[in-house]
C-alpha cells in the first residue's frame, strides 16, 4: 500500500500518463528499511541549508535520480531546476522526512567555516531576495507558455499572434529554443499578454520544463486530426506538476480529419484532463492556428483567466527575474532573454545570476527595438554579461560592480566546497569497493596456496580498455538550451560496447578550430584549412545531428562476416542443374562461390568448394539465371537425389549496424 501523503496532496494522474516513479522508489526505500528494522522508526539525519540533491542523496543513501522525483512531488518545489540546485527552503526538508521517515538535524554547512547554523554569514556574503511591497503592487500582464506536441501547430499559433514568419524561419519548421514576445489585448486589466514558446521535439524537455515553470497560465495545444501523443502526455505532467492553471487549444480544425469530440475524449481518457463542458474546470477552445479562427476567444479566454488570478507585481525595489535564453551573439557579446519577474530593470543596473554578472548595457524587446526600462512580466534581451550564465538562473540585482564580485566568490567557495565534499563521500565509497575486492581476492589467492598482489586486478577493474573503436565528438550551439539538448540526448547512444562515444568538449558560440558538429552557428572565416572545413558538420535540425552520428557510430562498428547469398538450384539429376529464377536472391553463381546442399529442410552439407562448372561441355566461371549447367563439388561423399536443394553464397566482410532509431526522432 502506498502511503496517502506519498504524492504531496497532487492527485494521481490517470489513464495514458505514465505514472511517476516516485511511488514505487518511495515504496523501494521503504522496504529496505524494513528489512534492517521491521518496526520504522523516525531516524535523525544530518542536514545543512541551502544542500542540494546529489548531496542529500548521498546522506540518504538513495538514487538521486528517484530522489529527484520524490522532491518535485513536494509543493513549492518548483524552483528545483536539477540536482544541483540548492535547497533553501528547511520545509522541502520537512515534507521529505515525513515521507521517508526521517526527522531532519540541521548543522552549519561544510562551506561554513563559523559554525552558524543559521548561516547568517552565508546571507552577508551572498544575494538574498527582498520581499515584494504589496502597497506598491500593480496589475501586470500574464505570462503565457504555449506547450504540445511536435508539430501541432504552437509555432504556428504563435506566428499568427505576432504577425512575424517565425514558422518558416526556424529550421526545419520546428522551434528550437524558447522565443518570447507580448500582444497587445485591450479587453483586460493587464492590456498585453507575454507569450514563451517552447519546443515540442523530445529532445527540448527541460527547456518545456523551464518555460512552464516561469508562467502563470499555460496553454496546451492538440491536434484535433491526430489527438494526444507522447509530448502531448509530457507536457500535461509538466502543467500538473507546476500547479499552473492551464487551457487546452484544440488546433487544426480547418482540416477534414479534425476530430474534436474525439480529440476531447483522448484529453479526459488518457490525460485525465477535466474539462468545462463536462463539469470540470479546464477551458477549451477549438481553434485554427492557420486561418486564425476563435483566436480572439482564445485571448479572452486567457484575459478572463488572468483576471480571476489577480495577477500583480511589484515594479520598485530589487529586481528578481529569470535567465530564459543564453548565447554569444556576434557584434553584441554575451547576451540572455530575460525575464523580470520583480523590480524594474534599466540601463546600468547590475545583475547576478549563479557565478556570472552583468552591468547591463542594452536592453531590446522581441522585434530589436531598444528599450530604456522594463517591468514585471516583461522578456527581453539583454547584453553587458562578463561571462554567460545558464538557462534557468535565478537573477537578481546587486547594489554594485564590487558586491557582484564578492557574491560570485563566495558562491564559487561554496561550489568547491560541496563539490569536495561530494568527492570526499565518493573516494570513500571507491575505496570501500576496492577493500572488498581486496578481501575477495586475497582469500582466493590463499585457498590456493598461492599468494599474489591484487593490485594488478584492481588496476584491470580500473583501466579502461583501448581496443575499442572511439568515435570523439565537439559540440558547439547557438544557445545554452539547444546545447543542452544535444547533449541530453546523444547520452542515449553512448553505451555499445563495440563503438564509444566520447564528448571531448561543448560549449555555446562561434566554431573556431577542431569543432566537428556546429548546430545554429557559424564557421568562423578564419578557417581556412580544407581539411579542416571538411569535417566541420554544420547542421541547423536537431535530428539531422543525430542522424549523422547515428551513421558515424555505424561506420566505426567492427567488421564480422557474413553470408552473401548468390543463388539457388534445383538439381533434376545428377551433375545436372537449372537455376531457379524465382528462387535466386541476388547475382550470379560464380565458380568461388559456396555450397550448401539442402535436403528438404536438412542441411547434407556446407562450405562446400566446386571443382568443376560447366555450361554443355564449356567450363566456365560463372552461371546467369535460367541457364543449365553441370557442377562437380570437391566433396564426392554427398550421394545426391533430384529436388536436391544448391544454395550458393560468398562470405564477405560486414559492420554491425548497431543503431537505426533513436529516442531524438520519435
Amino acid at each position: 500500500m502506498h502511503d496517502p501523503g506519498i504524492s504531496g496532496g497532487q492527485p494521481l494522474m490517470m489513464g495514458g500518463i505514465r505514472p511517476r516513479k516516485t511511488h514505487k522508489n518511495y515504496d523501494k526505500y521503504i522496504m529496505k528499511r524494513k528489512s534492517n528494522n521491521q518496526e520504522i522508526k523516525k531516524k535523525f539525519v544530518t542536514l545543512w541549508h541551502k544542500m542540494n540533491i546529489n548531496q542529500l542523496a548521498q546522506v540518504l543513501e538513495i538514487s538521486s535520480h528517484d530522489l529527484f522525483d520524490l522532491v518535485l512531488d513536494i509543493p513549492g518545489s518548483d524552483f528545483i531546476q536539477d540536482e544541483e540546485t540548492p535547497i533553501g527552503d528547511s520545509e522541502i526538508f520537512v515534507q521529505l522526512g515525513k515521507k521517508l521517515h526521517f526527522k531532519a538535524k540541521f548543522v552549519a554547512s561544510p562551506n561554513d567555516p563559523s559554525g552558524d547554523s543559521s548561516s547568517t554569514n552565508s546571507n552577508r556574503l551572498d544575494l538574498i531576495p527582498q520581499p515584494e511591497n504589496p502597497q506598491h503592487y500593480k496589475p501586470r500582464s500574464p505570462i503565457v507558455s504555449i506547450l504540445g506536441h511536435i508539430d501541432h501547430g504552437k509555432t504556428t499559433l504563435l506566428d499568427y499572434l505576432r504577425k512575424s514568419s517565425v514558422t518558416q524561419s526556424e529550421f526545419g519548421g520546428i522551434t528550437q529554443h524558447i522565443g518570447a514576445f507580448s500582444v497587445p489585448v485591450p479587453s483586460f486589466v493587464g492590456n498585453r499578454i507575454t507569450f514563451i514558446d517552447t519546443p515540442g521535439h523530445s529532445a527540448f524537455k527541460s527547456m518545456r520544463n523551464r518555460g512552464v515553470c516561469a508562467t502563470d497560465i499555460a496553454i496546451l495545444v492538440v491536434d484535433a486530426s491526430e489527438g494526444v501523443l507522447e509530448q502531448t502526455l509530457e507536457s500535461l505532467r509538466m502543467i500538473k506538476d507546476s500547479g499552473r492553471p492551464y487551457i487546452v487549444a484544440i488546433n487544426k480544425i480547418d482540416r477534414p480529419n479534425a476530430d474534436v469530440s474525439a480529440t476531447k475524449k483522448e484529453l479526459m481518457e488518457a490525460g485525465g484532463v477535466h474539462l468545462e463542458e463536462f463539469g470540470g474546470d479546464v477551458m477549451s477552445i477549438p481553434i485554427s492556428a492557420l486561418k486564425g479562427t476563435n483566436i480572439n476567444e482564445l485571448l479572452n479566454s486567457i484575459g478572463a483567466l488572468s483576471e480571476v488570478l489577480e495577477l500583480k507585481g511589484d515594479p520598485s525595489g530589487q529586481i528578481k527575474g529569470l535567465v530564459l535564453e543564453a548565447n554569444v551573439e556576434a557584434g553584441v557579446g554575451r547576451s540572455t532573454v530575460f525575464l523580470v519577474q520583480k523590480g524594474t530593470l534599466k540601463k546600468g543596473d547590475v545583475l547576478v545570476a549563479g557565478t556570472h554578472y552583468a552591468k547591463v548595457r542594452t536592453i531590446k524587446d522581441e522585434a530589436g527595438n531598444s528599450l530604456m526600462s522594463v517591468g514585471p512580466s516583461g522578456v527581453v534581451r539583454i547584453s553587458g554579461w562578463k561571462s554567460l550564465p545558464s538557462a534557468g538562473d535565478e537573477v537578481l540585482q546587486s547594489p554594485s560592480e564590487k558586491k557582484a564580485v564578492e557574491v560570485i566568490k563566495h558562491r564559487e567557495q561554496i561550489k568547491m566546497a560541496e563539490k569536495a565534499l561530494t568527492d570526499n563521500i565518493l573516494i570513500e565509497k571507491k575505496r570501500s569497493i576496492e577493500r572488498e575486492i581486496y578481501k575477495t581476492n586475497r582469500s582466493e589467492t590463499l585457498k590456493s596456496g598461492r599468494i599474489k598482489s591484487s593490485r594488478n586486478y584492481l588496476k584491470s577493474m580500473y583501466t579502461p580498455s583501448t581496443g575499442v573503436p572511439k568515435l570523439s565528438l565537439i559540440i558547439k550551439a547557438d544557445v545554452h538550451g539547444s546545447l543542452e539538448a544535444l547533449l541530453e540526448c546523444l547520452q542515449t547512444y553512448d553505451s555499445h560496447e563495440e563503438v564509444k562515444m566520447d564528448i571531448v568538449d561543448f560549449g555555446v558560440g562561434e566554431i573556431s578550430e577542431r569543432i566537428i558538429y556546429a548546430f545554429n552557428v557559424p564557421v568562423s572565416k578564419s578557417i581556412t584549412s580544407v581539411h579542416l572545413l571538411d569535417r566541420i558538420r554544420s547542421v541547423n535540425v536537431i535530428y539531422k545531428l543525430i542522424d549523422d552520428v547515428k551513421e558515424e557510430i555505424n561506420a566505426r562498428m567492427p567488421l564480422v562476416e557474413a553470408e552473401s547469398e548468390n543463388g539457388v538450384a534445383l538439381l533434376q539429376k545428377e551433375f545436372l542443374v537449372t537455376l531457379d529464377k524465382k528462387k535466386v536472391l541476388s547475382g550470379n553463381v560464380l565458380k568461388s562461390s559456396l555450397v550448401r546442399v539442402k535436403r528438404g529442410k536438412s542441411v547434407l552439407g556446407e562450405g562446400l568448394r566446386l571443382r568443376s562448372l560447366k555450361h554443355l561441355k564449356e567450363e566456365v566461371k560463372e552461371m546467369s539465371i535460367g541457364m543449365e549447367c553441370g557442377l562437380i563439388l570437391e566433396d564426392n561423399d554427398i550421394q545426391f537425389l533430384p529436388s536436391d536443394k544448391l544454395e550458393f553464397y560468398s562470405i564477405v566482410q560486414k559492420r554491425i549496424k548497431r543503431i537505426g532509431t533513436g529516442d531524438c526522432n520519435n
